[in-house]
């Protein structure tokens, strides 16, 4: 052999992406004119996604679908399985047989690897039986199997590729077995696209419920369509990737012709990875998350106040935003459990201080919008949940009926100004409130069935804050209509709040 052939093929067996660019065909069944594709070299989220895979031991991939994210791990762990001496890796699926798919893929891009990039002589010898690729010259195989809790007890693996994850009934049980065999060298990647329940948990870092604010993990924006983050307690590394990583699919178009003939709940699940298998009309269509999201941090502007939305009852919830200009930024939520007005009020004001100093003086520098139910005396208390935020901010009722807070909030979704969108909302921060948008927050399957003025969405763990949200932009809207309260512009001096100019971070 040349050297220089001899040369091409060191890099080839030492780097996964060098053989994907240069040895790798796959088969796409859907593509009737061109099945037979070579490698999508030009995608730079699968350059960054391999060089992912390489570093971290745990990965999790919640993905849109049609991304070609699970051909991509199996070119993985296939090269790392070839490639190297006494590998054992395990592909794990639903069920067994859709376990043996996947290995066939990998025994296809084995079968028409280009004999002038790889000579036949230097390719590991391989049989492909049902579910099993053996590479006997090596001792280096690769094992489908069916989830379930006993699959992989006695089975010392090196590498697990777990596929559509979130659809199996026993991933938990599964992911408790499995884990302890990889020990403390061998790989695990999930992958799958959204679903509730364990992979869910998973990718949060919720397996032992729901993180401390100050464990959750920072999420990276590296390129459009991905986020990146590293999870604290249970060690994944997580990369998140939505349809538009792909240049060609960022359009409307692309979603148009994706959504068409779908329910909008199961395009949500499959294509916007959202988390609930939602039932019902979501509450505001108009939502979009790459319109009115923003992947970066929204901070408050000094010389306005903050504006603050209540809801109450033993889940109560605070979302905090600004009117900046004409567009409304809601930039942080607090939602708890089980806590009563006077806790919360001290919460709040304790959140205030230590994540938005500047605006301390909360009597001068907030003004908040509460639920109408907060001026009504409890049976059992004879102050009002206002009484009890009156300590520290000057509350006052939000509207009181649904429909004239919902519109209120599609006032902002809707309306634009200089082609920028009236509303944007932080990301990062806002979990339950972009959940809520995202389809949480809907109606019931039968909801309009009912008379349309009774109509209301489902209560669940998006409601409380979509309220607030709600009392908030109604409470905007309604006082600039009738003027009994001033809400500044960019230019009203903050001191005139007790402040100082300049962004507080």
């Amino acid at each position: 052999m040349a050297e220089d052939q001899l040369e091409s093929y060191r890099k080839i067996r030492s780097d996964p992406w060098e053989f994907a660019v240069r040895a790798v065909y796959t088969q796409d069944q859907k593509d009737r004119a061109n099945p037979i594709k070579k490698f999508p070299a030009n995608l730079d989220y699968l350059r960054m996604y391999f060089k992912v895979w390489q570093k971290k031991r745990l990965v999790a991939v919640p993905k849109s679908r049609r991304m070609f994210l699970s051909w991509a791990t199996l070119i993985l762990y296939l090269h790392d399985t070839m490639f190297n001496i006494g590998r054992q890796t395990a592909v794990v699926s639903k069920k067994e047989d859709d376990a043996d798919d996947l290995l066939e893929r990998m025994a296809f891009i084995l079968k028409n690897i280009p004999e002038d990039v790889i000579p036949k002589d230097l390719i590991p010898k391989w049989e492909k039986t049902y579910c099993c690729i053996d590479f006997p010259e090596i001792n280096s195989r690769i094992l489908g199997f069916p989830s379930g809790s006993d699959q992989l007890r006695s089975y010392a693996a090196s590498g697990i590729l777990a596929d559509e994850c979130a659809f199996w009934p026993d991933a938990e049980d599964m992911y408790a077995a499995t884990f302890p065999i990889i020990e403390e060298e061998g790989k695990m990647t999930m992958i799958s696209s959204a679903a509730p329940g364990f992979f869910k948990k998973l990718v949060h870092d919720e397996l032992d419920g729901e993180p401390d604010d100050g464990k959750r993990p920072q999420k990276k924006f590296p390129i459009d369509g991905i986020e990146l983050w590293e999870n604290p307690t249970n060690k994944f590394t997580v990369f998140q990737i939505h349809y538009t990583a792909d240049p060609k699919k960022r359009n409307g178009d692309y979603r148009l012709a994706m959504r068409s003939g779908m329910p909008l709940s199961k395009f949500n699940q499959e294509y916007e990875i959202s988390w609930e298998t939602y039932q019902g009309k979501v509450v505001f269509p108009d939502w979009n998350k790459n319109i009115h999201g923003s992947k970066e941090r929204l901070w408050p502007h000094s010389g306005l106040p903050i504006i603050c939305g209540i809801d109450f009852g033993l889940t109560p919830a605070c979302v905090f935003g600004q009117m900046q200009e004409n567009k409304l930024v809601i930039f942080d939520e607090i939602v708890t459990t089980n806590m009563g007005a006077e806790r919360f009020t001290e919460l709040i004001k304790l959140h205030i201080s230590q994540n938005y100093p500047a605006w301390n003086n909360t009597k001068k520098s907030v003004i908040m919008f509460i639920d109408p139910a907060g001026v009504q005396r409890s049976q059992s208390d004879e102050t009002t949940c206002a009484q009890k935020l009156s300590k520290y901010f000057n509350p006052m009722p939000g509207s009181l009926t649904f429909e004239d807070r919902r519109t209120s909030v599609e006032n902002f979704l809707c309306k634009m100004t200089k082609g920028q969108p009236n509303m944007s909302v932080d990301l990062t921060t806002c979990r339950i409130l972009t959940g809520g948008f995202d389809g949480g927050y809907h109606f019931a399957e039968s909801a309009f069935e009912i008379e349309p003025n009774k109509v209301r969405p489902v209560k669940n763990e998006y409601s409380h804050i979509h309220d607030a949200l709600q009392y908030l932009c109604s409470g905007i809207l309604g006082r600039r209509k009738d003027r009994s309260i001033h809400i500044p512009e960019p230019g009203y001096l903050f001191d005139r709040y007790g402040g100082i100019n300049g962004n507080s971070k």
